[in-house]
Protein backbone atom coordinates (compact mmCIF):
# COMPACT_ATOMS: atom_id res chain seq x y z
CA UNK A 1 0.00 0.00 0.00
CA UNK A 2 2.83 2.52 0.88
CA UNK A 3 4.59 1.84 -2.41
CA UNK A 4 1.83 2.59 -3.97
CA UNK A 5 0.79 5.91 -2.65
CA UNK A 6 4.65 6.87 -4.59
CA UNK A 7 2.84 7.19 -7.66
CA UNK A 8 0.17 9.73 -5.90
CA UNK A 9 3.15 11.34 -4.08
CA UNK A 10 4.96 11.88 -7.72
CA UNK A 11 1.73 13.06 -9.72
CA UNK A 12 0.85 15.52 -6.57
CA UNK A 13 4.57 17.27 -6.94
CA UNK A 14 4.13 16.86 -10.83
CA UNK A 15 0.68 19.28 -11.04
CA UNK A 16 2.36 21.53 -8.22
CA UNK A 17 5.47 22.26 -10.50
CA UNK A 18 3.21 22.31 -13.40
CA UNK A 19 0.55 24.97 -11.90
CA UNK A 20 3.91 27.47 -11.85
CA UNK A 21 2.58 29.58 -14.65
CA UNK A 22 4.74 31.27 -16.33
CA UNK A 23 7.69 29.24 -15.41
CA UNK A 24 7.50 25.66 -16.22
CA UNK A 25 5.87 25.35 -19.93
CA UNK A 26 4.83 21.31 -18.66
CA UNK A 27 5.91 18.67 -16.19
CA UNK A 28 5.71 14.65 -17.47
CA UNK A 29 6.24 12.24 -14.82
CA UNK A 30 7.71 8.23 -15.77
CA UNK A 31 8.17 5.59 -14.19
CA UNK A 32 11.11 3.76 -14.36
CA UNK A 33 11.91 0.31 -12.87
CA UNK A 34 13.09 1.42 -9.46
CA UNK A 35 12.37 5.42 -9.28
CA UNK A 36 10.41 7.95 -10.73
CA UNK A 37 11.76 11.33 -12.96
CA UNK A 38 9.70 14.21 -12.87
CA UNK A 39 11.01 16.12 -16.01
CA UNK A 40 10.05 19.71 -16.11
CA UNK A 41 10.25 21.63 -19.51
CA UNK A 42 11.31 25.28 -18.73
CA UNK A 43 12.38 28.15 -21.23
CA UNK A 44 16.58 28.35 -21.04
CA UNK A 45 16.70 31.41 -19.82
CA UNK A 46 13.92 31.21 -17.17
CA UNK A 47 15.83 27.98 -15.52
CA UNK A 48 18.67 30.47 -15.61
CA UNK A 49 16.51 33.07 -13.78
CA UNK A 50 14.46 30.71 -11.43
CA UNK A 51 16.37 28.04 -10.90
CA UNK A 52 16.49 27.84 -7.13
CA UNK A 53 12.97 28.80 -7.23
CA UNK A 54 11.73 25.79 -8.99
CA UNK A 55 14.19 23.75 -6.69
CA UNK A 56 13.02 25.68 -3.15
CA UNK A 57 9.69 24.52 -4.85
CA UNK A 58 10.18 21.27 -5.88
CA UNK A 59 11.89 20.47 -3.18
CA UNK A 60 8.95 21.71 -0.53
CA UNK A 61 6.33 19.70 -2.46
CA UNK A 62 8.05 16.46 -2.08
CA UNK A 63 8.48 16.99 1.48
CA UNK A 64 4.62 18.18 2.08
CA UNK A 65 3.41 15.30 -0.41
CA UNK A 66 6.02 12.50 1.46
CA UNK A 67 4.70 13.72 5.20
CA UNK A 68 1.21 13.77 4.07
CA UNK A 69 1.62 9.99 3.42
CA UNK A 70 1.16 7.59 6.67
CA UNK A 71 3.91 5.01 6.25
CA UNK A 72 6.53 7.09 3.70
CA UNK A 73 9.43 8.48 4.81
CA UNK A 74 12.34 10.51 2.52
CA UNK A 75 15.74 8.90 3.55
CA UNK A 76 17.47 11.23 5.12
CA UNK A 77 14.91 13.74 6.27
CA UNK A 78 17.04 15.05 9.48
CA UNK A 79 19.94 16.09 6.99
CA UNK A 80 19.79 17.29 3.16
CA UNK A 81 17.94 14.22 1.96
CA UNK A 82 18.07 16.04 -1.46
CA UNK A 83 21.02 14.70 -4.00
CA UNK A 84 21.82 17.50 -6.59
CA UNK A 85 22.24 16.05 -10.07
CA UNK A 86 23.52 18.44 -12.83
CA UNK A 87 19.91 19.28 -14.08
CA UNK A 88 17.57 18.88 -11.21
CA UNK A 89 17.71 16.82 -7.68
CA UNK A 90 16.73 13.51 -6.49
CA UNK A 91 15.89 12.23 -3.26
CA UNK A 92 15.25 8.43 -1.95
CA UNK A 93 11.76 7.37 -0.25
CA UNK A 94 11.20 4.25 1.38
CA UNK A 95 8.47 2.64 3.42
CA UNK A 96 8.17 2.57 6.99
CA UNK A 97 8.22 -0.95 8.14
CA UNK A 98 4.75 -1.37 10.80
CA UNK A 99 5.35 -3.49 13.60
CA UNK A 100 8.81 -3.82 14.58
CA UNK A 101 11.03 -1.09 15.65
CA UNK A 102 13.01 0.49 13.13
CA UNK A 103 16.62 2.21 12.97
CA UNK A 104 16.19 5.82 13.68
CA UNK A 105 19.77 6.24 12.06
CA UNK A 106 19.02 4.65 8.49
CA UNK A 107 15.74 6.15 8.21
CA UNK A 108 16.84 9.93 9.30
CA UNK A 109 20.19 9.99 7.91
CA UNK A 110 20.31 7.53 4.91
CA UNK A 111 22.61 5.10 6.98
CA UNK A 112 22.85 2.74 9.94
CA UNK A 113 25.12 3.59 12.36
CA UNK A 114 25.41 0.24 13.69
CA UNK A 115 25.69 -2.06 10.63
CA UNK A 116 26.23 -5.47 11.62
CA UNK A 117 24.55 -5.50 14.53
CA UNK A 118 21.77 -3.57 14.58
CA UNK A 119 18.66 -6.27 14.82
CA UNK A 120 15.81 -3.27 13.66
CA UNK A 121 14.18 -2.78 10.72
CA UNK A 122 15.82 -0.76 7.71
CA UNK A 123 14.24 0.89 4.59
CA UNK A 124 13.62 -1.48 1.90
CA UNK A 125 13.10 -1.31 -1.30
CA UNK A 126 13.62 2.70 -1.88
CA UNK A 127 12.75 4.48 -4.54
CA UNK A 128 14.40 7.20 -6.13
CA UNK A 129 12.59 10.28 -7.14
CA UNK A 130 14.28 12.65 -9.32
CA UNK A 131 12.94 16.25 -10.29
CA UNK A 132 14.90 17.45 -13.86
CA UNK A 133 14.85 20.75 -15.66
CA UNK A 134 14.84 20.51 -19.79
CA UNK A 135 14.93 23.08 -21.90
CA UNK A 136 11.41 22.99 -23.73
CA UNK A 137 11.07 26.00 -25.76
CA UNK A 138 8.68 23.84 -28.15
CA UNK A 139 6.67 22.41 -25.38
CA UNK A 140 3.58 23.68 -24.57
CA UNK A 141 0.86 22.98 -22.29
CA UNK A 142 -1.89 21.37 -23.75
Amino acid sequence: VCQASFAEVVERVRGLLESQRGLVLAAEATRLQCAWNITLYVESQIIQAYREHLVFVAKGALLAEVERHRGACLIGYDSDPFIPMPMGFGCAVACVPEGAPVCQASFAKGFCCTPGTCAKQHPEDPIGINVQFQPGNSKRRA
